[in-house]
């Protein structure tokens, strides 16, 4: 038994799959079959997906022959942001080739433009223009295109005028363009120029105005609006505008733009974009000239920033130039002009100018183009009797030798052995006549034809020569100043008075057979202003202001001193006070120089006159003063730590002079010698309008009553009140009830608090404000408006919802959030009770008529900030003699029988001679 035991015990402590199946019982037997079947299962799925997983290599393996291949033989648009897209979207090897196919055939591309391509194209574009970018972007580079890139070449945001010319427009521009200045910032002589550029001629909305932009100038007479609205109807109501041939689309734009004269910064800057169809008149030129002066002359960043107007330039408009003609030919310059010393000798020299010696200037590139057109006419140009036209000139100019006739044209790259007749026919016959450099080529090879050995010549050629030479005379005197760098100012001009002479004396002899009037006018014209312009710029640039002090000291009393303490005369003590360092900014060595007092005009100082002074210049001081105020605004905790004194107990203010070009002062002139003692905010104040004295906390409250009286057309009663003003009804002040238009008394929100530039204002919080208590019950406090950034009172808001967004409850703001802005802005019943509004009066807003019948974006911004608020005319009609909404001398545009001097129309005009 044991050998069998052993056995059994053995064949026991084996597994079954280890056993010969003759031992194993019926149930192990089926055991083994099992994990057989399992075992070979798993085989057979292993192999089939080894099999699955070769033909999937193989397919890839496919798919990138197919796509090497396709990048190997075909230039792929971008292909390296396809691939990037491959990677960051987790595509498919199929995928891929599909995508990159597509792009080869031109129906995708990617658009995951890197900063570097960004940049390529911009400056490809600055560079070489919108055809440059263009070739690029169809290139395999595929490089973004022009409007692709605009975002990020938009350094301003500009308003583009829709319909009517609008004050409120320019001045934001001109706010937007110039409003940013750097450091030694001075003023300079300033040109305005005008022009049209060319659109995509289809008309487009903009949302932030709700206007339908695109349409000519001429939009404002003939639809009713381009307010887009609440539907259709304006819409509809401009396409049938355009069908009838009432309003066009413009198929250009006016551009108007200011540029500094100066030495940097001298790029002209746009302030008017407005889409045009150049059928209006001479004097729709005129008026729209006026309109951008006075808003230069009015805005904070234009004149009193930069400098006043000198020039206005033009592109030779035949409407435009009597346009200029009215605005630069209205007064003779009088020995009291500080430019006459300069100009009053000069002789042939016109002296007839526009208000502030503007003149008028017309581009000399447009000039010399109009010449070269003229050479290339059949009736060509009289001089001495012999015309000189295409056919003669073409004749004359294949005598020149050693002449360089090749041309970055593509005609020249194409035609590299054509003969010198084909190109000298090819230069008087461009196919592009706006060709710059083609024009000035040709001047230049017309005036070389003077140099030209005459011994050979003919009588008949002698003569030809001899006014060919005289014409190369004249056109080298006009070309050479703009080409040649070498030469100073002066040689420029004496160039440039040579060319205006020989032009006067040719235009004399043969009048319009030499040339046309107006191109004749135009050069003289240009000629001009290039006289004035340095007499202009020395004018300007010859004096300057400083500020000195003298080496001694003042004495003041605090601000808290009594009658009795300012009475008392004792021993005079240092004054000790601290500054806020946010108050404080130090100056360098570049900002102020040490001049000896002795060098200063005589009887001029009281005291000692040894020793050092320092001296500030007036721009510095400008710098500082707006550096510190932006300080204040941003942080309104630093105006309570303005050190502030009272009057002068002894001694005087430092003295102020003119620093003129030689470093010298003179004209010494004392400042102010006593201060007015500053009053508490809170202290109580006389009501601009019914001249009672009401404090701080109550100006709100009491000016409150005053505008909703009068938005509700409710006559005031006060016996005071012819004594004082008339509340404004274009959003009036909630302090003073004048007009903010204009930013003199903005108001805006910050922390909480109203705060604003009215000289009557009183700083409060708005939430307490807002509300009717027992002691107050006007709750005209500043509202944001939900649809914009500007700031209005709460009573202004309904006016500026109608002029800005006159669609916003039907589709601006959803259910909830207009809601809760018309509760922000609702006057309630009891509120108007207790400010004293009759019952049938009552939400009733009474709104001037200039309000009702003007084009909305006529109204200009609140935030506009210029120092004074216009007055605006009853009527949205532009009189075509004066301006009345601006403060500002108006024009008179003169007919014909009465313009000084006579008419640049006339032939034998002499007076429009430089």
């Amino acid at each position: 038994m044991g050998p069998f035991v052993d056995v059994i015990k053995g064949r026991a402590e084996k597994p079954p799959a280890m056993l010969d199946c003759s031992v194993l019982s019926h149930e192990q037997t089926l055991q083994k079959i099992g994990n057989i079947e399992k075992s070979l299962k798993k085989e057979r799925l292993a192999r089939l997906d080894a099999t699955k997983a070769i033909s999937r290599l193989r397919v890839h393996q496919q798919t990138c022959r197919v796509l090497f291949d396709l990048v190997g033989t075909r230039d792929v648009p971008g292909l390296h942001r396809i691939f990037k897209n491959a990677k960051h979207r987790s595509w498919s090897m199929e995928k891929l080739l599909k995508m990159t196919q597509m792009a080869s055939e031109g129906t995708y591309r990617a658009k995951n433009f890197s900063d570097l391509e960004f940049d390529l194209a911009t400056t490809i574009y600055e560079l070489g223009g919108g055809a440059a970018l263009y070739a690029l972007q169809k290139s395999p580079f595929a490089f973004p295109s022009r409007t692709t890139i605009l975002e990020r070449r938009q350094d301003f945001k500009l308003r583009i005028t829709a319909g009517q010319v609008k004050m409120s427009d320019i001045l934001a521009n001109i706010e937007t363009m110039f409003k940013d200045v750097s450091p030694g910032h001075h003023k300079v002589p300033i040109t305005l120029s005008m022009d049209e550029v060319a659109s995509d001629g289809r008309p487009c909305y903009l949302p932030e105005t709700d206007d339908i932009t695109g349409l000519c100038e001429h939009a404002a007479a003939g639809v009713p609006s381009v307010k887009m609205g609440k539907d259709l109807n304006v819409v509809r109501a401009v396409a049938q505008a355009v069908r009838d041939g009432k309003i066009h689309v413009g198929k250009e734009v006016f551009v108007a733009a200011f540029a500094r004269n100066d030495e940097t910064d001298y790029g002209a800057k746009p302030v008017l974009l407005m889409p045009t169809c150049k059928k209006g008149s001479y004097r729709d030129a005129a008026l729209v000239i006026e309109m951008l002066r006075q808003a230069w002359k009015i805005s904070p960043y234009g004149e009193s920033l930069h400098g006043s107007l000198m020039s206005i330039a033009s592109d030779g408009d035949p409407k435009r130039c009597p346009a200029l003609y009215l605005h630069c030919m209205v007064r003779e310059l009088t020995p009291a002009d500080p430019v006459f010393k300069h100009l009053g000798n000069l002789p042939g020299l016109n002296l007839w100018t526009g208000s502030g010696g503007k003149t008028q200037d017309l581009d000399y590139k447009h000039d010399m183009k109009r010449l070269c057109k003229l050479f290339c006419t059949r009736e060509g140009l009289l001089i001495d009797s012999v015309v000189l036209n295409k056919g003669v000139l073409a004749a004359w100019l294949e005598r020149l030798t050693d002449v360089d006739w090749s041309e970055n044209t593509i005609f020249s790259l194409l035609n590299t052995e054509s003969s010198t007749l084909e190109r000298i026919h090819t230069l008087l016959s461009p196919k592009d006549a706006q060709d710059v450099p083609r024009a000035i080529k040709l001047l230049n090879l017309t005036a070389d034809l003077r140099n030209l050995d005459p011994s050979g010549f003919d009588p008949s050629e002698q003569k030809t020569h001899c006014a060919i030479s005289l014409l190369g005379e004249l056109l080298e005197a006009l070309v050479e100043p703009f080409i040649n760098p070498d030469l100073s100012i002066s040689q420029q001009v004496t160039s440039l008075i040579k060319f205006a002479h020989i032009l006067c004396a040719l235009f004399l002899k043969h009048e319009s057979a030499f040339m046309p009037h107006h191109l004749y006018n135009n050069l003289q014209c240009m000629v001009r202003t290039a006289v004035f312009r340095p007499i202009f710029q020395n004018t300007s640039d010859g004096k300057s202001i400083g500020w000195f002090w003298d080496s001694r000291f003042v004495a003041l009393d605090s601000a808290k001193a009594t009658r009795t303490q300012q009475a008392t005369i004792d021993r005079l003590r240092h004054l000790t006070f601290t500054f806020n360092g946010r108050l404080v900014i130090p100056l360098n060595s570049s900002q102020v120089r040490s001049i000896s007092i002795s060098t200063l005009p005589p009887n001029s100082l009281k005291g000692n006159r040894s020793g050092n002074t320092w001296v500030i210049a007036e721009t510095v001081l400008q710098d500082i003063k707006k550096t510190l105020l932006e300080r204040l605004q941003a942080n309104e905790g630093t105006h309570s730590k303005i050190p502030v004194f009272g009057r002068v107990r002894q001694g005087e203010f430092p003295y102020k002079a003119v620093i003129d070009s030689a470093e010298s002062l003179t004209n010494i002139e004392h400042t102010i010698t006593s201060i007015t003692p500053p009053s508490a905010a809170s202290a109580p104040q006389a009501c601009n309008i019914c001249c009672q004295q009401v404090s701080g906390p109550d100006r709100q409250n009491h000016m409150g009553r005053h505008i909703l009286r009068k938005l509700r057309g409710i006559a005031e009663l006060s016996d005071n009140i012819d004594m004082g003003s008339i509340v404004s009804m274009e959003h009036p002040c909630g302090f003073c009830g004048q007009s903010s238009i204009g930013g003199a008394c903005e108001v805006r929100i910050q922390s909480g608090k109203a705060l604003s530039k009215c000289s009557h204002a009183y700083e409060f919080r708005i939430g307490p404000a807002s509300k009717i208590s027992k002691q107050k019950a006007c709750t005209n406090v500043p509202v944001q408006c939900r649809l914009c950034t500007e700031v209005h009172w709460k009573y202004n808001m309904h006016q500026h919802l109608q002029a800005r967004h006159p669609s916003w409850e039907e589709n601006v703001l959803d259910g909830r959030e207009l809601q809760e802005f018309r509760d922000k802005i609702k006057i309630t019943y009891e509120e108007e009770t207790r400010l004293g509004i009759p019952d049938d009066r009552r939400g009733l807003h009474v709104v001037s008529s200039d309000v009702r019948h003007a084009n909305p974006l006529y109204l200009p911004s609140i935030r506009d900030e210029r120092g004074d608020s216009p007055r605006r005319p009853r009527r949205d009609t532009l009189n075509p003699v004066s301006f009345h909404p601006l403060p500002v001398q108006p024009i008179q545009l003169p007919t014909p029988s009465n313009l000084r001097p006579s008419s640049a129309l006339r032939n034998t005009s002499t007076d429009v001679f430089l």
